[in-house]
This record gives structure tokens, C-alpha cells and sequence, in this order.
């Protein structure tokens, strides 16, 4: 059945169907008409409206009826680009094509925009870009068997202090008491605190903040 037919049986206007499946009322009068073909969508929410009286091959133009003419891009169907739209949404789809005869639609989202990252994860995460103290003695002299040197538990990456703008844990001639943390070395995204194993004072300082280390590295010595 025709759409005109069935509105003109049921004494219903092109305002009243507009209304029930929620389309323009121009949109619906033109598809009353004659004047175009309804969108995929349209046509399902017609079916749906007259309870199947109307179903989407009637819009089909009968054998040898010219085909209704083909809509320019000036009056494309507000409502099918919302129809469109609303499919981005539902499907998760970054865009979406429709053809109607020479002339196609195609709605896109724009990605959304890089997270911003906060000054103080990068602050923590990038070591200094030089070391606050020398990384080996200047002297050239090897602490490796001397009896106050404390060695890297571990591979990892030393840091001096706790964040780039907070003072180092310790600086050479402080005196440190037994369990106070010295150094941190980051392995495995874990900061591990080095701490002086008995107190002393603080002789030398092995490594720069940001310098990467060996297990069993000298790091600081503490006499």
C-alpha cells in the first residue's frame, strides 16, 4: 500500500505520521508525495507506525515508473544525519557512509583529544638532566672493597632525592644514624629506599640522580 493511500484511508495528515516517527514534517510530506525515498531508518519506523500496512518495498517505484529524482546535497534530510549520528553512537564507530542515489552522506567524530599529562608525573618519571653529585670519584680511586661502601641490592635507577624539587637525602660530610634512607633506586616501577646499614658519615656519593646502576654497584660510602 502506497503511503498516501494509507494516510488518505485513515484520515491521518503527513503532520500527525511526522509526529509518530518522529520525523520533519517536510521530510514526511515529500515521502507522502512522492518527491523522495525515505532512508532506510524512515522506512523501518513507518512499518513499525502502520503496523506493517506500509512496508518498505512499497516505496520500491512500481515496473516502468521513473524512480523518484535523486536529492541534491543542498536538501539532504536533517533527520538522516541525526539517524546517522545517533548510529555512531550506538555502535562505537569513529564514522558512518549513506548513499541515496548520486549522492552519499558521511558523518565522522572527531577522536577525542590526548589526556593531558600533569607536570608532576613527567617531574617524577624523568630523571634530572644532571646528576647532583660527581657519578665516580675524581680521584679515580676504587671503593669497591672499602669497608664503609654501600652496594646496589639491585638493578635499577638511583635517584638522590625524593622528587627533583625537594633537597637530596644526604650530601657529603652529613652524619646519618642506622635506618636513615640515603638513596632510592627504582626497579620495576618501585621505589626502594637504600638505607644506612649502621651511622657514620657520609664520605662519598657514588652516583648521580637519574644514573642508571648494576647490582653490586658502589653507591655511597659511609665511614
Amino acid at each position: 500500500m502506497k503511503l498516501s493511500e494509507y494516510l488518505a484511508d485513515r484520515a491521518i495528515t503527513a503532520s500527525d505520521l511526522a509526529r509518530e516517527i518522529n520525523r520533519s514534517v517536510s521530510t514526511v510530506t515529500r515521502i507522502v508525495n512522492g518527491e523522495s525515498k525515505p532512508d532506510w531508518s524512515t522506512m523501518a519506523r513507518i512499518d513499525d507506525a502502520t503496523d506493517g500496512a506500509v512496508k518498505p518495498n512499497d516505496f520500491l517505484p512500481a515496473a516502468g515508473e521513473p524512480a523518484p529524482e535523486a536529492e541534491t546535497v543542498g536538501s539532504v534530510d536533517a533527520d538522516l544525519v541525526r539517524e546517522l549520528a545517533r548510529l555512531l553512537d550506538e555502535t562505537g564507530l569513529s564514522e558512518i557512509e549513506y548513499s541515496r542515489g548520486e549522492w552519499r552522506v558521511r558523518v565522522a567524530k572527531a577522536p577525542p583529544a590526548a589526556a593531558a599529562v600533569p607536570a608532576s608525573a613527567l617531574a617524577v618519571q624523568e630523571p634530572e638532566a644532571a646528576p647532583t653529585e660527581a657519578a665516580a670519584d675524581p680521584t679515580g680511586e676504587d671503593f669497591a672493597g672499602h669497608p664503609g661502601v654501600i652496594t646496589s641490592p639491585m638493578v635499577g635507577v638511583v635517584y638522590t632525592s625524593e622528587s627533583p624539587d625537594t633537597p637530596p637525602f644526604v650530601k657529603v660530610g652529613d652524619t646519618v644514624t642506622e635506618g636513615q634512607t640515603l638513596l632510592l633506586i627504582e626497579a620495576m616501577k618501585v621505589f626502594n629506599p637504600i638505607v644506612a646499614p649502621r651511622p657514620g658519615k657520609v664520605a662519598r656519593i657514588l652516583v648521580g640522580s637519574g644514573v642508571p646502576v648494576e647490582f653490586g654497584e658502589p653507591l655511597i660510602v659511609v665511614e
